[in-house]
């Protein structure tokens, strides 16, 4: 969303300058939770998370592909791992902790908007030293970088200011970097070792390891007419008053 930042760390007040589809679907599904908020009353957050990992990231993404990598080298299933820009840098966190964060957006007494993210940059370069570390590897001798793989337009840098959710959720990431990394790694070899190097789409299947989302209609206050929304696979919460807050380019319903 933040894109080509225009001030560093970014909060909930910096401006939005996307550079590519999948920020552009964000920074809409932002901007659509403000305006029912604004004019129907609906209890509905916005949650601006940054760089969320787990062991169940796509492989598509940098961080899995790189946990997915150095897992494949040591059991030696491979013998390389090809990146693109090692030098971006992005504010990276564990899922569990910032899902946390969303539930506390959710409670709250008053809906507002949150940044969410540790305050802290990694670049890539780092995010394969601690892989490789992870597994007792010299990264230096497999990575090798690709011309091919740098993005037609590059985010330089991302890192959040979550003060404000440090101040009114009381919240604070609880998985360090390292932590992360190295339980991304951990958790890749296990899935190798017990299901050998399946093509792509099985692993990319077995990595989501997520039902479909299921479409729900959901009347918000004041007799608006009903507003069709996507829920997550997460279970929605019992109650009688809709909240609503943009997951990705999904939507998450919760209730209170």
């Amino acid at each position: 969303m933040f894109g080509q930042v225009s001030e560093t760390p970014q909060n909930e007040r910096t401006a939005f300058h996307p550079r590519s589809p999948y920020g552009v679907a964000k920074a809409y599904g932002h901007f659509l939770t403000q305006n029912y908020r604004e004019s129907y009353g609906m209890f509905a957050v916005s949650g601006i998370l940054f760089n969320h990992e787990s062991p169940r990231r796509g492989a598509e993404f940098v961080t899995r592909k790189v946990s997915l990598g150095v897992a494949r080298i040591k059991l030696g299933l491979a013998n390389e791992l090809r990146l693109g820009n090692l030098e971006a840098r992005r504010d990276w966190g564990f899922a569990g902790d910032y899902v946390k964060a969303m539930h506390l957006m959710l409670r709250a007494a008053t809906p507002e908007d949150y940044v969410i993210g540790t305050g802290r940059m990694k670049s890539v370069r780092e995010l394969v030293e601690a892989a490789f570390s992870a597994a007792g590897l010299d990264w230096e001798q497999y990575v090798v970088t690709d011309q091919t793989l740098h993005r037609p337009a590059e985010v330089d840098l991302l890192c959040a200011d979550p003060k404000k959710a440090r101040a009114q959720l009381g919240w604070e990431p609880k998985v360090s970097f390292d932590e992360l990394v190295a339980m991304m790694v951990e958790a890749d070899l296990h899935l190798l070792r017990d299901g050998g190097d399946p093509p792509r789409r099985q692993l990319l299947a077995l990595i989501r390891g997520r039902p479909p989302a299921q479409p729900c209609l959901v009347r918000p206050r004041g007799g608006v007419p009903f507003f069709p929304l996507m829920t997550s696979p997460s279970p929605v919460v019992p109650g009688s008053s809709p909240r609503l807050a943009p997951y990705g380019a999904q939507w998450v319903i919760a209730a209170r």
